[in-house]
C-alpha cells in the first residue's frame, strides 16, 4: 500500500504542470509613417513578418493609413525590429518593451529609415 501511495505521489510531482508564471504581454504598435511614396515596406518584429505591402505616405497626416499600421500583443522583455523597405534599405533595432510601446517609421530621401518610439498611440489614431 506505502508503495502504491508513494508512486501516485511521484506520478503526480513529475506530470503535473508546474506553477509557470507567465510573462505580462503589452500593446506593440507599429505605424509606417512619412516620406514613402509607392515603397515596398516590410517590418518583422522578432523574425517575424507583420507588414509586407506597397505603402504611400499621405500628404497631411503624413502616415500611411491602415494598411501602414499594425497592432500587436507581445512578451515583457526584449524585441527586435526590422524594416526592409525596397528591398535594398535595411534597418534593424532593438528594444525593451516593459509597457505599451508604440514605434513610428520614417523614411528618408536619403534613403535612412528613423524610428520614433512612445508610449503613447500616435494622434492620427
Amino acid at each position: 500500500m506505502k508503495r502504491i501511495v508513494l508512486l501516485c505521489l511521484l506520478a503526480l510531482i513529475f506530470l503535473s504542470p508546474g506553477c509557470k508564471k507567465s510573462s505580462p504581454s503589452f500593446e506593440l504598435g507599429i505605424d509606417v509613417q512619412q516620406s514613402f511614396s509607392n515603397d515596398l515596406v516590410q517590418v518583422y518584429i522578432d523574425g517575424v513578418k507583420v507588414i509586407n505591402k506597397q505603402l504611400t505616405s499621405g500628404i497631411i497626416l503624413a502616415y500611411c493609413g491602415p494598411d501602414g499600421k499594425v497592432l500587436l500583443r507581445k512578451s515583457e522583455g526584449r524585441h527586435q525590429i526590422n524594416v526592409v523597405v525596397n528591398n535594398t534599405t535595411t534597418f534593424t533595432d532593438n528594444f525593451n518593451l516593459a509597457a505599451d510601446l508604440y514605434i513610428g517609421i520614417n523614411y528618408y530621401p536619403d534613403e535612412t529609415v528613423h524610428l520614433i518610439y512612445s508610449d503613447h498611440m500616435f494622434m492620427y489614431r
